[in-house]
């Protein structure tokens, strides 16, 4: 049996944003509330279609970004 060890760092970083990604949730974040609010999952969709949102955050969801970026901005 294979037992997995992971650096503490490698850890936390599974749970972290880049400084570019930050920046991208930051100035997003007046519209993400916005879009929550009122339950327009379009703009949500549509978000993490759009090409800034690929190049930053790969195939990472729009639920494990927010749930990060909740976590580093608290």
């Amino acid at each position: 049996m294979q037992q997995q060890n992971q650096e503490p760092a490698a850890i936390v970083d599974e749970f972290r944003l880049t400084a570019a990604q930050m920046v991208f949730m930051i100035n997003a974040e007046e519209s993400i509330k916005q879009a929550e609010e009122e339950g327009d999952e379009q703009f949500f969709r549509d978000l993490v279609e759009s090409t800034e949102y690929k190049a930053l955050f790969g195939a990472m969801s729009i639920d494990q970004a927010l749930d990060r970026y909740e976590l580093m901005s608290s």
